[in-house]
């Protein structure tokens, strides 16, 4: 075992990747001095405290204070191997090591100096996003396209049995290479290269894209800009990573595109269209043209503050002469079918996941294969003979709307950590509640009071409405499916 390797234990070891690392980051102030914490016979917190201000907050410690930190290690060792520099009396960590998901992931650091091209951000809201939205299922292959700190690529790991993680920035792969001797994962191998070039012609169990799809008038970050411009980018990937996937394959591809107020989904379907997939588009947010500049452009490490105004200025100005309105930032996600015809389903969220949503996604594609493989009468008997059931963790929150002069019900219901919500009419929550995987929907139906002003045909209407709604989006699954 090298270093390295040694490095990512004693790391694990001391709560680097756990729940103490937290509790240190919420009291009062951030993360106490480890003076203090040895002050108050606290010494494991201290030299815990001690490794998250070196290695995860970029702050300058002293060597000594570093050295016993890092006991059995040799401060010699970590030296030679460029995870900690020094000018003597102080230490300082070239890198930065965040954590996610019980992994430890590489990056640079973000300081005022390192704002070149090739900076490597090692955990992004982008990344946290797509990996909640990736289904998770054991299989022989997968690609981690555009791969970075190589997080996707280590998550896969876990249940792909190959792993092959692409980028064409090779300050990148260092870091994805360093992120998987942390982590001692042997599963993965990282090619340089333009896209998917590199592995032309292979197919893969799981294709996770997180393309530089900003749209912008700019080319300068390898993160964040792309020649070809963010939303043709987004095009092209999804179209070449669908002829990448095996037959039962998904692929994620984080995507930006432009559209018109209501007309968000337009672009997307077209991309997905006769590439032999069924495909979810997810809305993950809209913004019109300054809100998206500000964000992208205050997204850059080491910025300096008083460049953001011009530079966005000069974005909003190109959106204006581009006849840009509102610009999307999402997913589509795809599963290859040979055996068509394939649907295209869209969903908005207007948020980004809050943590694994796979599980949702599988029950989104299979309800998404029940409304498309059944139609008419044949789908009304489907439906009514099926003990239908409300997936367990959805959250029913009702509430009361002020409305001329009046207050109207509302209900919403919202499940898991897609941040996926569906609208319930306050009229149908009880055949909703009723769905509890013992009784077919027939028999619910039929219990059910028919409210005020709405005629009984009306009522199983807008309640059939409802539970199609409901299917679609995975809150509800036939028969304890």
């Amino acid at each position: 075992m090298d270093v390295v390797e040694q490095l990512g234990e004693l790391l694990r070891e001391a709560g680097f990747a756990g729940e103490r690392s937290s509790v240190l980051a919420g009291m009062p102030g951030g993360v106490p001095p480890p003076e203090v914490l040895e002050a108050v016979d606290r010494p494991e917190d201290a030299r815990l405290a001690t490794l998250l201000k070196l290695f995860h907050h970029d702050e300058t410690v002293a060597r000594a204070a570093a050295e016993q930190a890092l006991r059995p290690l040799k401060i010699e060792d970590i030296l030679e191997a460029g995870l900690v520099e020094t000018d003597g009396a102080d230490a300082r960590s070239p890198m930065k090591l965040s954590t996610f998901d019980g992994l430890i992931v590489a990056g640079d650091p973000i300081r005022g100096d390192n704002r070149g091209v090739s900076s490597v951000v090692n955990l992004s809201d982008v990344s946290i996003a797509v990996s909640g939205l990736t289904v998770r299922r054991e299989g022989e292959t997968a690609l981690d396209l555009g791969t970075g700190s190589g997080v996707q690529a280590l998550l896969a790991a876990r249940h792909a049995d190959r792993v092959v993680g692409l980028d064409v920035n090779p300050h990148a792969l260092s870091f994805a290479r360093l992120g998987q001797r942390l982590n001692g994962v042997e599963n993965v191998r990282w090619l340089e290269g333009d896209w998917l070039e590199p592995v032309r012609g292979q197919r893969f169990d799981l294709v996770v894209a997180t393309p530089p799809v900003a749209i912008s008038p700019d080319n300068v970050l390898l993160y964040r800009d792309s020649p070809i411009g963010g939303e043709a980018l987004s095009r092209q990937l999804v179209r070449e990573c669908a002829e990448h996937l095996a037959d039962g394959g998904f692929a994620t591809v984080f995507c930006n595109w432009t559209h018109a107020d209501e007309a968000w989904e337009e672009s997307p379907r077209e991309w997905v269209a006769d590439l032999g997939c069924d495909a979810l588009i997810l809305n993950l947010g809209s913004h019109e043209a300054m809100i998206y500049a500000m964000n992208h452009v205050n997204d850059r490490p080491g910025l300096d503050p008083e460049t953001v105004t011009p530079t966005v200025n000069r974005w909003v100005e190109h959106f204006g002469r581009e006849g840009v309105g509102q610009i999307a930032t999402g997913v589509v996600v795809l599963r290859r079918r040979s055996s068509g015809p394939n649907w295209t389903r869209a969903f908005k969220t207007d948020r980004l996941p809050r943590g694994a949503g796979g599980i949702q996604l599988q029950r989104m594609f299979a309800g998404a294969d029940f409304l498309s493989s059944h139609a008419g009468v044949e789908q009304l008997r489907e439906l009514m003979s099926g003990a239908w059931q409300l997936v367990d963790g959805h959250r029913l929150d009702q509430g009361l709307v002020y409305e001329n002069g009046a207050y109207k019900g509302q209900a919403v219901l919202a499940q898991g950590w897609m941040n996926l919500y569906a609208r319930v009419d306050p009229r149908v929550v009880s055949v909703v509640a009723g769905c509890d995987g013992q009784r077919p929907l027939a028999a619910v139906l039929r219990e059910a009071p028919t409210p005020d002003g709405l005629e009984r045909g009306q009522f199983q209407e807008l309640c059939l409405s409802t539970i199609r709604d409901l299917i679609a989006r995975g809150f509800l699954v036939k028969d304890g499916a």
